[in-house]
Formats: C-alpha cells, sequence, structure tokens
C-alpha cells in the first residue's frame, strides 16, 4: 500500500533530523554564544512542525478510538508548551546575545521528535489496520501516552523553575484586533497562561485582569480559553490563599462557563468543589463569581448532580435564606436549575426549599421572584409530594398575589406553578378561594402570548369544580376573554378556551350573560367555521347546544347569519350539530305561526 501524504511528511521531517550532523564540517559561521542558541530552536520548530502532521494522523485512525483522543490531547498540550518555549527562548537568545549570563535549558527537543516520530508510525498502523496484534498495539499506544507524559512533565519542570522566564515575560503581547484569526487568538492566550504559570505574583494577577477582561469584551474567547488555556491551573487558584488570583480565576472560569460547549470539561476539571468553598468563604466579587459558574453548569441538568453531591444545594439554601443581590439570584438559579432533577428536588423539599422560594416571592427583586416562581413550576410539575408540600406550607396566597407583578416571566411562571396545582380539585378549590379569577381579565388584556396557555388552563380546571366556581368566573367577567382566546395561534390555548366555555355555559346566569353580550353567539360560530380540529369543534358544539337552551340564544343563533357550518356537521350526522338545527328550526317554525296567528 502507499504511504499516506502525512506518513511522507514524517519520514521528511526524520530524513532532516538525521542530516543535521553534516554541519559539523562546515566552517565556523557564528560565534559560539550564537551557536548555543540556534540548535534548541530548530529542533523546537521540527517538533511544531511534526506535531501539527502526526496530529492530523491520528484523526483518521480506525482502532483505539479512545487511546488516541487521549493522545491527541497530549499532543495540543505539547504543542502549546512548545510554542511557549520557542517564544521564551528567541527573546532569551536575544538578551543573552548582549550578555553571556545564564544557561539555556534542555528542553529534550530531540527525545520529542523520536517520540512524535513513533506516534506517526503507530497512527499509520492504526489507520491502515496493520498492526500485528490488538493487545502489542495496546501497549505500545500506552508507552506512547507515557512517553508524551514525561515531556510534558519535564517542560513544565522547568516553567516552574523560572529558568525559560526573566526577560522574555517583559514583552507583552498585544491582544488582537476585532476580526483576527483564531491562530492569532490562540497564541495571544497562550502567553497570558505562560505569565500565570511562571511569572511573579504581579504578572500573575495582570495576566488573568486581561484575560478576565477579554473574555467579558468578547465570547468568541470562551471555547479558546478552554483549547489553549490551562483550566486546571485556573481551578487550582479557586482555592488559593490570595484573594485576588482566586477571585480572577473565579470570574474567568465563570465566563468560560457561558459556552455550553466548555461545561462538561469545566467538571471533568474539577472546578465543582472549590467553586461551593468559595461561595462559602471567598469575597463578595469570588462568591459571586463562584455562584454564576454554577448555575451556570448546573444549566445542564448533567451537571446536576456533581454540584448536589458536594454540597451545592445546602450552600444554596444558606444563601438564599439570608443574601441579597446578584449572589442570592445566582443561588436561586442553581436551585431552580437542580429542581429538575427529581431525587435532587425530594431533598430540596425535605431541606425547607418551598419556604425559601416564598421569601422570594416577596421580595422586591425581580429576577429573583421569576427564578422562585419557576423553581416552583419545575416542582410542582414533578410529583404530588412537592405540590403537597407548596400547599401545606401556604403557597398558593402568595403566588396568586404574584400575579400581579410588573415581571412577565414571574406571571408566567406564577400562573404556570398554579396551572399544575388546579390538576388537583382540592388544590382548585384553595386557588379559586385566594382570589385566583378576579386576576385573570387583568392579566389576559395585557396581551402576552406566554399566560394565555396556563391561564386558560387553570380556568379551565376551576370551572370543572362546581357550579359555584362556574358562577364566581362568569362575575369575575372570564367568559369575554376565553372568547379571545379562540382566536389564538396556539391549538392548545383554542381547544382549553372553547373547553372553559362550555363549562361556564352550563351555569344559566352565565349563559344569559353570554347571549346579551353583542357578538359573543357569532363569534363561537365563526369559530367553528374556521376551526377544523376535533378537540374544539366538540367544545365549540357543546357551547352552542347550552346558548340554544333558551329562546334568546336560539334568536341569537338563527339570526347570526352563520349557521352554514353547524348545518353541514347536522348532514354528517354529529349529534350536537343535529340537536342544536332542531332546536333553531323548531324556533322558526314557531314565529311562523305566531305571524300567522297574529295575521
Amino acid at each position: 500500500m502507499k504511504p499516506s501524504r502525512y506518513f511522507l511528511s514524517c519520514s521528511v521531517v526524520k530524513v532532516e533530523m538525521g542530516e543535521q550532523g553534516s554541519d559539523a564540517g562546515r566552517p565556523e559561521e557564528h560565534d559560539e554564544q550564537k551557536g548555543r542558541f540556534q540548535q534548541p530552536d530548530n529542533d523546537l520548530q521540527r517538533a511544531l512542525d511534526l506535531i501539527v502532521v502526526v496530529t492530523a494522523l491520528t484523526q483518521s485512525t480506525r482502532a483505539f478510538a479512545a487511546k488516541w483522543q487521549s493522545i491527541r490531547a497530549k499532543l495540543e498540550r505539547l504543542r502549546c508548551d512548545l510554542s511557549n518555549a520557542l517564544l521564551l527562548l528567541a527573546s532569551s537568545s536575544a538578551s543573552a546575545s548582549a550578555s553571556a549570563e545564564g544557561e539555556i535549558p534542555d528542553v529534550a527537543a530531540p527525545e520529542i521528535l523520536s517520540t512524535l516520530t513513533d506516534c506517526a508510525a503507530l497512527a499509520r498502523s492504526c489507520t491502515e489496520l496493520s498492526y500485528s496484534g490488538k493487545l502489542l498495539m495496546q501497549s505500545d499506544l500506552d508507552g506512547l501516552s507515557g512517553r508524551l507524559d514525561v515531556h510534558l512533565r519535564h517542560i513544565d519542570g522547568i516553567y516552574k523553575a523560572g529558568t525559560l522566564g526573566g526577560h522574555a515575560l517583559a514583552l507583552v503581547v498585544s491582544r488582537p484586533p476585532t476580526g483576527a484569526s483564531k491562530e492569532d487568538m490562540r497564541f495571544f492566550v497562550r502567553d497570558l497562561f505562560t505569565r500565570v504559570q511562571i511569572g511573579s505574583r504581579a504578572m500573575k494577577s495582570d495576566a488573568l485582569r486581561t484575560l478576565e477582561e477579554t473574555l467579558r469584551e468578547d465570547d468568541k474567547y470562551q471555547r479558546i480559553v478552554v483549547e489553549t488555556g490551562d483550566v486546571a491551573q485556573l481551578v487550582t487558584f479557586l482555592e488559593s490563599d490570595d484573594a485576588e488570583l482566586s477571585e480572577r480565576s473565579a470570574g474567568i472560569l465563570s465566563a468560560v462557563a457561558a459556552d455550553e460547549e466548555n461545561k462538561a470539561e469545566l467538571v471533568a476539571a474539577g472546578v465543582v468543589f472549590p467553586a461551593i468553598r468559595m461561595i462559602e468563604t471567598g469575597g463578595a466579587q469570588g462568591r459571586e463569581a463562584a455562584a454564576t459558574l454554577l448555575n451556570r453548569l448546573t444549566a445542564n441538568s448533567e451537571n446536576a448532580w456533581s454540584v448536589s453531591s458536594q454540597g451545592g444545594v445546602t450552600v444554596a439554601l444558606a444563601i438564599c435564606r439570608k443574601e441579597e443581590g446578584a449572589l442570592l439570584r445566582e443561588a436561586a438559579g442553581i436551585l431552580r436549575n437542580l429542581a429538575g432533577v427529581e431525587e435532587i428536588a425530594q431533598f430540596m423539599m425535605e431541606e425547607g426549599v418551598a419556604s425559601v422560594m416564598f421569601r422570594l416571592l416577596k421580595s422586591s427583586d425581580e429576577e429573583a421572584q421569576a427564578c422562585a416562581a419557576d423553581c416552583l413550576r419545575i416542582m410542582s410539575a414533578g410529583g404530588i409530594s412537592a405540590r403537597n408540600s407548596i400547599i401545606k406550607e401556604g403557597g398558593i396566597p402568595l403566588l396568586v398575589s404574584v400575579l400581579g407583578s410588573q415581571s412577565l416571566k414571574c406571571r408566567e411562571f406564577a400562573l404556570r406553578t398554579i396551572g399544575n396545582l388546579t390538576s388537583s380539585p382540592n388544590s382548585a378549590r384553595l386557588v379559586l378561594h385566594a382570589g385566583f379569577l378576579s386576576q385573570i381579565p387583568a392579566i389576559l388584556r395585557r396581551g402576552d402570548f406566554s399566560v394565555q396557555e396556563p391561564a386558560a388552563r387553570a380556568v379551565r380546571d376551576i370551572a370543572k369544580l362546581s357550579e359555584d366556581a362556574r358562577k364566581s368566573a362568569g362575575e369575575a367577567g372570564i367568559m369575554p376573554e376565553m372568547l379571545k382566546l379562540l382566536e389564538a395561534k396556539s391549538l392548545t390555548v383554542k381547544s382549553l378556551a372553547a373547553e372553559a366555555i362550555s363549562e361556564l355555559l352550563t351555569v344559566p346566569k352565565n349563559r344569559s350573560r353570554f347571549v346579551q353580550e353583542d357578538g359573543s353567539t357569532v363569534r363561537i360560530l365563526r369559530a367553528l367555521d374556521t376551526d377544523e380540529d376535533s378537540r374544539v369543534r366538540q367544545f365549540l358544539l357543546l357551547a352552542l347546544v347550552w346558548i340554544s337552551n333558551s329562546p334568546a340564544g336560539r334568536r341569537k343563533i338563527s339570526s347570526s347569519g352563520s349557521l352554514q357550518s353547524v348545518e353541514r356537521l347536522a348532514k354528517s350526522d354529529v349529534p350536537e350539530a343535529r340537536r342544536i338545527v332542531r332546536r333553531v328550526s323548531g324556533n322558526k317554525f314557531r314565529k311562523i305561526l305566531d305571524g300567522i296567528w297574529k295575521s
């Protein structure tokens, strides 16, 4: 089989390595000081070039996918480290040309080149499936991975020793302009992390501050920080005694967590426990950043258990019981996110989350109010025990009072929570007695689409309770608003509104009020004519059956000029339509007789 292009490229690099010894016979072209710096730079550049080639080759492997994924990650780390080393060596070389002080550290570039060449050969074998045995290849890949670890530890030791620092760190890389290439952005981030890793205390602080500001101004850096930087170093700083470094690291990590793609990697890097500890013991800025970080992480339900199992629920509840401001809002967001996992929600209920959310509902902070209402909505949808706890602790009157909030989100979530509670007749009665129905007309008149469904659902559930409940709904002016919802775009909203109307019209007083309102009967007939959904049509026909019970109602139907749809359904043997047509036709016949007798 013909060798692949990538493997040929690797072979060329290997040949070049072998030919470099021929320089020994050449005349001396450089002074001793310059020669000391040129060779490491050459080998490092070859290693960097080869890493790119080998990484591309590993993308084509057809076996041992997990092992190659781990190897690729180490190759990327090695590439970043060597790039930084090359930058620092170049700067140190320029400085050393003026002063003979200091020796260039041995970064083991020839050994790295040898490892990379072997990596290319193994990748080729796994691409062509030409290896002699599976166990032997597994052993070779483990050995390769171990060699890469040795190189990474070696370079890390050089960084920590500070032998690649000094003058090079005084060269500040400017932030790339807007629209710069990703490679320029990566180089900028790598330089900042180099300063964080080996710089002085002041350099670390400046680098973290710059990185935090960059993330705040340009979210394109969020993914680049994870791909190029050292997230583990930032996690370590979270537990640092240096308040400034830990707070800036928390700010960076919380910004990085805004990218959904980064969340799993942050959790894998062990960010959760240090963040929880910072919320408990950190300064104001750090606590807020750490809470924002956990709020963003828990927005992905896969991370919920990681936060809950390490004490996140207890810490968030403690904040919501006594704190205010941004920290309170972020903690409420954490609890809201965790409530979506049934087992965690049960634990939260046992820890008193309902009363905590009630506290937030009473606050003047609209964002905290909305978050609390959303948390109660999620829990009330999950199970009967959560609903019972909300009711038992007096949540219904509070939720009804929140319906007057200026926050649309708060009104919507409170309505949805109430809608979840009214699925039980007993709790629906409590909602009725809390004055819920009197709030509905004003809420619906605002014209907010998001509240239409929960409002119609709750009205429908209450209307099914009893005749007294239906009378209360009629007296509260509910029917005109339900009529308007027959024109909603949502089929669910139309169906709920039609069902609520059919229930409310079972009460004679409601029918009389409905018939007296101009256009009400006509709107139902027109809705019947335009809506083809069988469920909506069924409830509209039931409403017309109730209307046709009275002479006034029959006259409204007869004089509407919109009876064609009912007659068409009657011809299709729809029972309710046939009953309506019979009643209206009988009414017309009596009119004819009355006319004859009067003449």
